[in-house]
């Protein structure tokens, strides 16, 4: 690729204007639109699923792909949770979220429930992660949000006592509303956020047994993991391989939650006229590069690429597959599309909807995904086309031990091993001219966003988080709570 053809994919990239939050009219509560669900998994990579080509079975995601649309090479634009959800949420570039924990969701951004709510929908959210708690702004335009890691106490959280982290409460939750006393003639928009194959990696025996017996002090543990990862990340062969297939016994897990759930609308007849979207917020590193988790400055596909399918019987095409890459901005607005609402308002994504329905583009498309950690800026950030990712790390020099900066060659390089930055000094000015400007103008359209006050985390929640090794031991009510020793999640 020449680098004029390069800067001209790259310089077509724009963000949208802001718009103002319509009112709900009588009409929108009784249009007929179908429910929506959000599966959402937390930590997924779509490489680990087997209707993305894995050699382990996950039945209950594969009928939903054969059953609807999925998209091959959907992928988000940061690699940890907060930032990530927030695009998925808004079809916006999310403003920085603090390492430390000390920021929210602004108010001012219109979220997908708040837009559900304004045209007729009920609204109902459950997550059993910290990371998209209330205290965060993720329970902006909820009629009922409920956070089912609050159950318990922080010592039966330690001790995993009544599996709190388990997708199976988060079922139970969601079917018992189902089944309530709601309005049978409302939609529902219904977002469940679940928490594994997140760390800690558990065993699952009763769905599926691949993790062989440790023959080390390595379980799986957020305690072992800390420890490991201070100690410089030195881990076995045989300790790669059981953390690696606990993972996978954490997907078969969420699997066989997930066909609980499905199985459940099915016995309702809810599943023919449900939205289900299956979607990850990012996926975890599993020693592709001498590492495990998420968060660092790894921007690599093993940390961007997740599953994205649709499926609703009575509106979407069966068994259809979407090739193109594609970004987690453009998601929200193009099931509103599907699904016949307006976009949201003062969105950065555009609806791709024609993708699914096999039209041709309205406007020349050329894709192309930004990618960032999404802490703070100048933070490591790159561009994901077709035929390229480029990273600029920012923080290190190419060459410098640690450093991720490179260009990748897709195409000849699709593991994206080898490394060709010094070698394409033309191609990387262009993509760096696209993303100053890019940068320049997210960080204007941020500013209406962050807010100067910093979230208050009590003991609760800061137990709450370092249960999922999000900050270190000893982190402390109203300090600096970047003290993790991981790859920052």
């Amino acid at each position: 690729m020449s680098p004029r053809t390069l800067f001209s994919l790259l310089t077509l990239a724009a963000l949208a204007v802001g718009a103002s939050l319509p009112a709900c009219s009588d009409a929108d509560a009784h249009t007929g639109r179908p429910n929506v669900v959000f599966w959402l998994v937390d930590t997924l990579r779509a490489d680990r699923l087997s209707c993305y080509g894995y050699g382990r079975p996950t039945p209950a995601f594969d009928a939903l792909a054969r059953g609807g649309v999925c998209f091959e090479e959907a992928h988000a634009h940061a690699n940890w949770t907060q930032p990530s959800v927030a695009t998925l949420l808004t079809g916006c570039f999310a403003p920085p979220f603090s390492r430390a924990f000390g920021d929210r969701l602004p108010e001012s951004m219109t979220t997908a429930p708040e837009w559900f709510k304004a045209h007729g929908y009920a609204t109902i959210g459950r997550t059993l992660t910290v990371a998209t708690s209330a205290q965060f702004g993720f329970a902006q335009g909820y009629d009922e949000y409920l956070e089912l890691d609050r159950d318990l106490t922080w010592l039966q959280r330690k001790r995993r006592a009544d599996d709190v982290y388990l997708a199976e409460r988060l079922v139970d939750s969601a079917l018992a509303w189902i089944d309530g006393p709601r309005a049978p003639d409302q939609p529902f928009f219904l977002m469940l956020h679940s928490i594994d194959p997140h760390e800690p990696y558990s065993r699952h025996p009763d769905v599926a047994t691949y993790a062989a017996a440790a023959t080390t002090e390595m379980d799986g543990s957020v305690e072992r993991l800390q420890a490991r990862k201070t100690g410089g990340n030195v881990f076995s062969k045989a300790e790669q391989t059981l953390l690696s297939d606990l993972y996978d016994e954490e997907v078969a897990y969420n699997d066989a939650q997930l066909a609980r759930f499905v199985d459940h609308l099915r016995e309702r007849d809810l599943l023919d006229d449900t939205l289900i979207v299956v979607v990850s917020d990012h996926g975890e590193e599993l020693f592709d590069r001498m590492s495990i988790g998420h968060g660092g400055r790894n921007l690599h596909r093993e940390l961007t690429h997740i599953p994205l399918i649709l499926h609703w019987p009575n509106g979407l095409p069966a068994g259809r597959v979407v090739e193109p890459l594609f970004g987690a901005v453009d998601a929200m607005p193009t099931l509103l599309d599907l699904i016949g609402l307006e976009p949201l308002p003062g969105i950065d994504g555009e609806s791709r909807a024609w993708l699914v329905r096999d039209e041709p583009p309205p406007h020349p498309y050329r894709p192309l995904v930004v990618v960032e950690v999404g802490k703070v800026y100048r933070d490591p950030i790159g561009v994901r086309t077709p035929e390229l990712l480029y990273v600029n790390d920012r923080t290190r020099r190419f060459g410098e031990k640690g450093s991720a900066t490179g260009l990748w060659q897709l195409a000849s390089d699709p593991r994206e091993r080898a490394n060709t930055f010094a070698q394409s000094g033309d191609v990387v000015r262009s993509i760096e001219s696209f993303l100053t400007k890019w940068e320049t103008q997210r960080v204007e359209r941020a500013k209406a966003f962050i807010s100067p006050t910093p979230v208050p985390l009590d003991d609760d929640s800061i137990r709450r988080l370092q249960e999922l090794g999000y900050l270190g031991d000893d982190a402390e009510p109203g300090a600096n709570h970047d003290k993790s020793t991981n790859d920052e999640r």
